[in-house]
């Protein structure tokens, strides 16, 4: 006696009405990259400085960790 073995059917993207290509896909993708790049955070500039002197990296960096530990 044979013993019967399980498979899946296997499954395939159709080419149905609507389906998209690879190129038009790339197409989208490399269109919402550069929309992207127009408005990314890149753009952004630092904000200006309130206070007249500026504050040295280290107590900067102190008043980040004790913002992060009131998180």
């Amino acid at each position: 006696m044979l013993g019967e073995t399980w498979r899946p059917h296997r499954a395939h993207a159709g080419g149905g009405e609507g389906a998209l290509t690879v190129w038009q896909l790339i197409a989208h993708v490399e269109a919402e990259r550069r929309q992207r790049e127009r408005a990314g955070r890149h753009r952004l500039r630092e904000p200006e400085s309130t206070s007249d002197e500026p504050g040295s990296p280290l107590e900067l960096q102190q008043r980040v960790l004790d913002g992060l530990r009131n998180l």
